[in-house]
């Protein structure tokens, strides 16, 4: 019997106090919301919180579960948390060129990656939280 393997990664909408959420432009990607894979021996919680501080400078409570994103073909489960900055200074890593925060409509014409862009929409109606969703 084979093992089975699945990549696993969190990230988080960051929203300050004006409602604005934080954007990171990564180099390859466009804008997006900070998040990566989880650790081994790392919780899906802990994996955003340590991935928001690595690619922005601050440190995040989470407040949410906004949704669980299950890519089959890949092997691959992605959760976003709604998150607010309890600490910190911005500042981008190695991976991203630039970083603020937005309001929602400037977000959503600035992200052009299909699958952040789709997220961010889910984030903005808190009446469908936790939003699962599964690609066949």
């Amino acid at each position: 019997m084979e093992i089975p393997y699945h990549k696993l990664s969190a990230g988080a909408i960051i929203r300050d106090k004006f409602d604005h959420i934080l954007l990171i432009k990564n180099k390859t990607r466009g804008w997006e919301y900070p998040g990566g894979f989880v650790n081994n021996n790392e919780s899906v919680q802990d994996g955003a919180i340590r991935e928001v501080e690595e690619e922005t400078g601050i440190q995040v409570k989470i407040i949410d579960l906004i949704g669980i994103y299950q890519i089959k073909q890949e092997s691959s489960c992605h959760f976003l948390f709604l998150a607010n900055p309890i600490s910190g200074q911005l500042q981008s890593d190695d991976e991203s060129e630039d970083i603020g925060y937005f309001t929602m409509e400037e977000a959503l014409n600035m992200i052009s990656n299909k699958i952040f862009l789709e997220r961010v929409l889910h984030s903005s109606n808190e009446n469908q939280w936790p939003y699962l969703y599964i690609n066949k």
